[in-house]
């Protein structure tokens, strides 16, 4: 899936921009693998509610990792808690670990990883559940159909619980390209 065509990339390309931030393709991987550790002592899967996207970005990543199920949930987390079995989960330095060797879950298609909120329009928001099936299988007609390329930058403005926003980043690191995250209060 997406951690196959991460060792594919140069070490030394950046992979991700957010506000000062930069990190390349191989601070990316030893990032994801050492919030791996740190999250592989958890017991239940995630709900992802940082203020900070790229802070929700990689723990999200390392929770693939892993083969844990996460939900980004924003303003929802208290409700998401409430309802499923769920950890919810801030920031990973507040957990204390000392090995960075976790093994990668090799997940199959139909393995659930990404719980997206629905609007909650008639009621309380529901979670649906996606697997790897349903969002990777789309990249290569996706790359194919918008033109996306590993020599591309792909810009993402606001949060990444508005899955057509995860699925961008996931679709551009998963072929190699550059994301650009933004943050809406500083759109103008």
């Amino acid at each position: 899936m997406i951690f196959e065509n991460l060792k594919e990339v140069s070490k030394d390309k950046i992979a991700i921009r957010y506000l000062e931030r930069v990190l390349t393709y191989g601070a990316l991987t030893l990032e994801i693998k050492n919030r791996a550790a740190a999250l592989s002592l958890l017991k239940k899967d995630l709900v992802l509610c940082h203020t900070d996207e790229l802070e929700n970005l990689l723990n999200f990543l390392a929770a693939m990792f892993i083969g844990k199920k996460a939900v980004f949930a924003g303003k929802q987390f208290q409700h998401i808690q409430s309802v499923f079995d769920v950890t919810t989960f801030d920031f990973v330095h507040q957990l204390n670990y000392t090995d960075s060797e976790v093994c990668q879950i090799k997940p199959s298609d139909k393995d659930i990883f990404l719980g997206v909120l629905s609007g909650g329009s008639t009621a309380s928001p529901k979670i649906i559940w996606k697997d790897y099936q349903s969002w990777f299988s789309a990249f290569p007609y996706q790359s194919q159909v918008f033109g996306i390329s590993a020599s591309d930058s792909v810009f993402v403005l606001d949060a990444l619980g508005y899955s057509a926003n995860l699925n961008s980043v996931l679709h551009a690191l998963w072929q190699g390209a550059t994301v650009v995250l933004g943050r809406l209060q500083d759109a103008s």
